[in-house]
């Protein structure tokens, strides 16, 4: 049984600096390398291009907190979210687990996905387009 995700305000999301990461690399035009990892430290400086907060609509069935943020030259899409116990032992092993909540069993994580260089005129990159496959250490997938 999962646990009622749908109660966290968009304020609540935008301020947490979760440490439970899954860095997402583009790796040619058809594949991406997932990498799970968690953050030691603080949190580079970023610049916030745009931002947002999906509350009904996130493929992940959680509320989400979104943003496209410029790091140094680099452009990413993060996506701060809340973790069941289950997903956080599967992405980060049972490291991740000291990172969730003791009663609840819910734990911050974000998804950074590395956006490809593509000039658009100082706009922020809106997604990749065309299909992709996606390998992890975990699992591997094809969206063709």
């Amino acid at each position: 049984m999962q646990p009622k995700l749908k109660k966290v305000s968009e304020e609540f999301l935008r301020s947490v600096r979760p440490r439970l990461i899954c860095l997402v690399e583009p790796e040619g035009d058809r594949f991406f390398n997932i990498t799970p990892f968690i953050r030691q430290g603080e949190y580079d400086r970023e610049e916030v291009i745009s931002e947002g907060y999906d509350p009904d609509h996130s493929p992940l069935g959680t509320p989400v907190y979104w943003r496209i943020v410029n790091r140094g030259d680099e452009q990413f899409y993060c996506s701060t979210y809340l973790a069941t116990r289950d997903q956080v032992k599967r992405a980060w092993g049972t490291a991740g687990l000291t990172y969730c909540d003791p009663v609840t069993g819910i734990a911050f994580a974000r998804i950074e996905t590395k956006l490809p260089d593509i000039s658009c005129e100082g706009e922020a990159t809106a997604g990749f387009g065309g299909a992709a496959q996606v390998h992890s250490s975990s699992q591997s997938i094809n969206r063709d």
